[in-house]
């Protein structure tokens, strides 16, 4: 409860903008890439159970470790591995490459 409710108050949160006098140089290659990745991942993310979104976002977005992420949420490692590899199978599916994932022996 506590992940969701955290991850719901992210959402929401302003994401501190600042003015300036100047726009930013329009030439700069590569935000309209990042921008298109964006969508894309949180779309697939999205697309995901509620469960394993939580996991992936505790284990890649949060840096906590698989008995960390079992422990927040009452569950067993096994089933953090499991609902992780379940996640990142279901996102390669879906065409997003998961070049870095953090995999355990």
């Amino acid at each position: 409860m506590m992940v969701r409710a955290t991850m719901r108050a992210r959402r929401r949160r302003w994401r501190d903008e600042a003015p300036t006098g100047e726009l930013p140089d329009a030439s700069r290659g590569g935000f309209a890439d990042q921008s298109d990745l964006s969508v894309q991942v949180l779309a697939s993310l999205r697309r995901l159970p509620a469960d394993q979104r939580v996991v992936l976002v505790l284990r890649f977005w949060a840096d906590a470790s698989e008995a960390e992420v079992a422990q927040t949420l009452g569950v067993a490692v096994g089933t953090v591995k499991s609902r992780t590899s379940r996640a990142l199978a279901a996102l390669r599916a879906s065409g997003l490459f998961v070049e870095s994932a953090k995999e355990t022996p």
